[in-house]
């Protein structure tokens, strides 16, 4: 799936090109046969729609109809998670705002945990930045590793672990600490910011990788 990531509230001033208000997210796996299928999302509408129902007959979806005839309807207040994703960019009033300059929206990552793995599984972000995905995945119950070779990643993303928006530092931040391991960038051109050892909830933990 080639999926949009449409931000409807970025501000631009540039005046010989259309205003840029989205970016495309790869959904991929090394081997398709064996990544296993997404959760089913579904996303509330603005307003309830009016929809046909359909019913199975001999294995195709054919519009039902009741005794009298007439075609049946049904009122739906939600609907199927598509590929085009309205989320807005983060803003400087945020209190997850870090000043990073390619930090994503939580909201984002969190979809994408949410639609790609389950409580306990392991998710990896090698370019890690501001560390928007441990501060999610430590709060969705996922297990994670963030890595990034740039020591202010190192730094923004560590801060935003030990102090979560919302008030003090959560006992999973403290925890954190003692398992950090920064790597000189000199010596190994690669700085781990951590690894949380949380015991998964079930067998064969997926990988998700952002």
């Amino acid at each position: 799936n080639e999926i949009v990531w449409y931000y409807y509230n970025k501000y631009s001033r540039g005046l010989r090109c259309l205003p840029r208000s989205h970016d495309t997210i790869l959904f991929y796996a090394k081997n398709p046969l064996r990544a296993g299928r997404l959760n089913a999302l579904r996303l509330p509408r603005e307003r309830p729609a009016r929809q046909l129902v359909r019913e199975n007959v001999g294995g195709v979806l054919k519009n039902a109809r009741g005794a009298d005839g007439r075609l049946r309807y049904r009122e739906v207040a939600d609907q199927k998670l598509a590929d085009v994703w309205a989320i807005p960019q983060l803003q400087p009033a945020s209190a997850h705002w870090s000043g990073f300059p390619t930090q994503k929206h939580h909201d984002l990552l969190a979809r994408i945990l949410e639609l790609c793995t389950r409580e306990g599984d392991l998710v990896a972000d090698f370019f890690a930045g501001s560390g928007t995905l441990p501060v999610v995945a430590q709060a969705m119950g996922r297990r994670w590793i963030a890595c990034d070779s740039a020591p202010l990643a190192i730094h923004v993303a560590r801060k935003r672990l030990l102090s979560p928006p919302g008030g003090a530092p959560l006992a999973w931040s403290r925890a954190c600490v003692s398992s950090v391991a920064i790597a000189s960038p000199m010596a190994s051109r690669a700085s781990s910011i951590a690894f949380m050892p949380m015991k998964p909830f079930h067998d064969g933990p997926r990988r998700c990788n952002t």
